[in-house]
């Protein structure tokens, strides 16, 4: 989906909070799932999100994002057509990027 001016703000501020909460241990039970990160967001960006409905990240611009859409993918394909969950299976390091 591609999203333009304000909603693609809304849409990278949503995720950027999925990103936040991912954590980087390497154990499973220390992690926080998919769906319980995207259940916060609503609380987290009330003025960007407006629910979470089934698989989809509603936005208040009417936007919605796909939170998984359940297909495996190479990496170039996540890069051309991507989720919430592609996303987040990058390793994202707490710290500066340097």
């Amino acid at each position: 989906m591609l999203l333009s001016g304000g909603a693609h703000r809304l849409a990278t501020a949503s995720l950027t909070a999925l990103m936040c909460l991912t954590t980087a241990s390497s154990t499973a039970d220390q992690c926080i799932s998919l769906e319980e990160r995207s259940r916060l967001l609503p609380d987290a960006y009330p003025d960007a999100v407006a629910a979470i409905e089934g698989n989809e990240v509603v936005l208040k611009s009417s936007g919605r994002l796909i939170i998984n859409d359940g297909q495996e993918k190479s990496h170039a394909e996540k890069v051309k057509c991507t989720d919430i969950k592609d996303m987040l299976g990058q390793v994202y390091p707490v710290g500066r990027c340097d």
